[in-house]
């Protein structure tokens, strides 16, 4: 019994895993360690107060979140307003997530009385370094690759990924 327990509770798929019997998309695995990863090397990196590094990361990530998904649905035709709190069925603008991130950051700023431009030279190469290491996620998410690659000799990685027609498989 505990073992038919243990497998309907903890597992994998080709999507993600799944913990306590909720699924974690690989592509969200991948999007949290580049915030993490920023976030570190921030810390390591800094050349202000590891305090107000930790300041920004803490208000920034979620208001860049509710920014991206927020951009999303005004954008999308398909999502909505209405579907805001619809995350998991995708939907998340990097436009919308660094417009939300900068507004943000420039408000902790003026309220803590830093200089803006110093704040973000010190983490928006830690937040680009992050942003390579999430956009990995989407090769998980079978999605956002780019144009088609016709020629045959240039059909292997990295000039090309293949896609299966079947949206099922992976």
């Amino acid at each position: 019994m505990t073992s038919s327990l243990l497998a309907v509770e903890f597992g994998a798929n080709e999507r993600g895993i799944i913990l306590f019997g909720f699924e974690i998309y690989y592509y969200a695995i991948c999007i949290v360690c580049g915030m993490i990863l920023a976030a570190a090397l921030s810390a390591l990196l800094r050349n202000m107060s590891g305090d107000f590094i930790f300041l920004l990361f803490v208000v920034c990530i979620p208001t860049a979140i509710i920014g991206a998904r927020l951009f999303s649905c005004l954008t999308d035709p398909n999502l909505g307003i209405g579907r805001f709190f619809d995350f998991r069925d995708g939907g998340l603008s990097i436009t919308g997530g660094v417009i939300g991130g900068v507004l943000a950051g420039f408000v902790v700023c003026l309220i803590k009385k830093v200089n803006f431009l110093r704040a973000a030279d010190c983490v928006v190469i830690n937040i680009l370094i992050a942003q390579s290491l999430g956009r990995w996620g989407n090769f998980f998410n079978a999605e956002v690759y780019g144009g088609v690659v016709e020629t045959p000799s240039l059909q292997w990685f990295p000039f090309a990924v293949p896609i299966s027609p079947d949206p099922y498989t992976y």
